[in-house]
């Protein structure tokens, strides 16, 4: 795999004590890691978002009851 220049060049050569017996486990990891906090990212985006917009709504709904088919107890 050739990753060309990276600023975290002499990490990628130490992956053995971080664990990894390849390189390719390294990055993949690294990979996964980076779409998962890009997920969180946009989460929070959107609960900022949601938030803003419970905030603006009708007073009528602020109160409503909880219930429905994603609060059945098991």
């Amino acid at each position: 795999m050739h990753l060309g220049r990276l600023k975290n060049e002499a990490f990628v050569k130490a992956y053995k004590q971080y664990g990894f017996s390849t390189i390719t486990q390294l990055v993949d990891t690294a990979c996964e890691d980076l779409k998962r906090k890009i997920a969180q990212e946009r989460r929070a985006k959107w609960r900022e978002s949601a938030h803003k917009e419970y905030v603006k709504s009708d007073p009528k709904y602020l109160w409503e009851g909880i219930d429905g088919e994603d609060f059945v107890s098991n």
